[in-house]
């Protein structure tokens, strides 16, 4: 009986200092985030790494790379979102607005940055068309800059663009009306076809 008691003794003390553990980095990070507003950049970033080595440090490496954002720390800046790309269940979430950033374009040049892999990565992927295209797209622009023209066609490719078009037009808009219209040229595409718009419309191809 007192063995089992001590057990429940032993239990209920590790779960209140993983608890308290928690409930402190939460609080650790909020001061962070509340010096980082008092514009108080060095008392932050200590408080944010310190956080950094708990279990839980995503918010603390956002943290980071927000104040490396602020002050044009941009290796470091990377680094801190590199460690929130890897925490998240869903990267390209946190990739897609950091691509057009200069932390991400700055840093792909580097080989140890882990960009080219991250992109390749979302190159394939089958689920997200859309991540996967612009993905492709990055790792074209990175070998055509590089001038490894044949590498950066075969990214290009991928991309799934479309290339050939046609258009027609104009059709009646008043006040967005056309938004709920399906006219003519929504129901069958035939190329050959003249259609009665606004004006006589008929197909144009571009390339």
């Amino acid at each position: 009986m007192k063995l089992k008691t001590l057990y429940t003794v032993i239990i209920v003390v590790i779960i209140c200092f993983l608890t308290g553990a928690g409930v402190f980095a939460q609080n650790n990070v909020q001061k962070a985030y509340d010096l980082l507003n008092e514009g108080k950049f060095d008392q932050a970033e200590e408080l944010f790494i310190k956080d950094t080595e708990s279990p839980d440090s995503f918010r603390a490496h956002l943290g980071l790379a927000f104040l490396y954002d602020i002050e044009s720390k941009y290796d470091k800046e990377w680094e801190q979102y590199s460690a929130v790309i890897k925490q998240s269940d869903k990267p390209e979430f946190y990739l897609l607005p950091e691509i057009d950033g200069l932390a991400f374009n700055k840093s792909i040049t580097n080989e140890n940055s882990g960009i080219l892999e991250l992109l390749n990565k979302e190159a394939a992927n089958k689920e997200d068309g859309f991540i996967s295209a612009v993905a492709n797209e990055n790792l074209g622009q990175y070998y055509e800059l590089h001038n490894q023209l044949d590498k950066a066609k075969d990214y290009y490719k991928q991309m799934g663009s479309v290339n050939d078009w046609s258009v027609i037009g104009p059709f009646e808009n008043v006040s967005s009306s056309g938004y709920y219209e399906a006219y003519p040229p929504e129901k069958g595409f035939n190329p050959n076809t003249v259609y009665t718009g606004k004006t006589i419309s008929r197909f144009i191809g571009l390339i």
